[in-house]
């Protein structure tokens, strides 16, 4: 289980002694255990950071998946997934942490950065780039953390901060879903599609040979989110009209939090919103499961853009060359 890193002395050179890591494509056993727990229930823990996850990247994009863990003593106190690009079967000397690495408190962050460059640069890793999963009130200090570590953050040609779109969840109920006025462009949207004839339902095995047609994915990349999505935590629904799938909207729930992961839409012009109904159908779904907030990850769906109004401000992408 996390602990907060005030029952353990102050970073020093010392602590390299109790310190245990572990950086490796595959983890097993008890190191299997303790990534996977951790993850779970660490507060900055994020389902990009979880070892199904990488199942679905490693057939997505052609990267290499390492699983970081660091203990002291007995205690997990970072994990994260290490994602290196591969050219031409050549893993490249850089990498990337999304929406990590994983900590129990962003004090937390200076010994495991460390512990992270270092095994990083031992498999011939020159540049790092990590995000840590906080938002505020803990955002300033962990990015604060980064910056006394040597990493900077990486510009944006919008200069904007890096945001994410919630709906509080508590918006909605059985009897009347999207009564509240701050949703009624969703219930428009809903009844447009309503009344064309779009239906909705959860996806199935059968519909992803279909997706894999109207997004263009690999036979890898179906198999991963057949995997992935049609098992308890995760869900797909799809519309179709005239029995044709138009749209297909992948989600997750994790430590509460739903998030839109992946959403697909047919190119097609239709005289309404092709996915509403799979989005909805989706945000319903996680109040269900108990979900507090729906998250719309950047650039999933543009209804999800619309929909998700509550900005949260996230600590941006920061690297650091060797």
């Amino acid at each position: 289980m996390p602990v907060s890193s005030d029952t353990r002395p102050v970073w020093s050179i010392a602590s390299f002694t109790r310190r245990q890591v572990v950086l490796a494509s595959e983890l097993t056993g008890a190191e299997a255990r303790a990534y996977d727990q951790f993850v779970a229930t660490a507060p900055s823990g994020h389902y990009s950071q979880t070892r199904a996850w990488a199942r679905v990247i490693a057939a997505e994009r052609s990267v290499e998946p390492l699983f970081f863990l660091v203990r002291y003593g007995d205690e997990v106190i970072g994990a994260g997934l290490v994602l290196r690009p591969v050219v031409g079967g050549v893993a490249l000397p850089v990498a990337r942490i999304e929406h990590g690495p994983v900590t129990a408190a962003p004090e937390d962050l200076p010994e495991v950065l460390a512990a992270l460059r270092q095994n990083c640069l031992s498999k011939g890793i020159l540049r790092l780039a990590v995000s840590p999963n906080w938002t505020d009130p803990h955002r300033l200090v962990a990015e604060s953390a980064l910056s006394n570590a040597g990493f900077t953050p990486r510009s944006r040609a919008d200069g904007r901060l890096r945001r994410s779109r919630r709906l509080d969840l508590a918006a909605l109920n059985e009897k009347k879903t999207w009564c509240a006025s701050n949703l009624v462009e969703i219930r428009r949207a809903i009844g447009t599609a309503a009344r064309a004839g779009v239906t909705v339902r959860p996806g199935k095995h059968e519909d992803l040979a279909t997706l894999s047609d109207l997004a263009g994915l690999s036979l890898a990349a179906t198999a991963a989110l057949d995997d992935y999505f049609l098992r308890p935590g995760a869900a797909m629904f799809v519309s179709s009209f005239h029995d044709t799938l138009i749209s297909a909207v992948f989600s997750i729930i994790h430590k509460g939090l739903a998030t839109s992961i992946r959403a697909f839409t047919t190119s097609r012009a239709l005289p309404f919103s092709p996915s509403v109904l799979a989005v909805t159908e989706a945000m319903q779904w996680a109040r269900r499961m108990g979900a507090w907030a729906f998250e719309e990850q950047g650039g999933s769906s543009p209804e999800f853009a619309g929909y998700c109004r509550t900005e949260v401000l996230l600590v941006g992408e920061h690297v650091r060359w060797w």
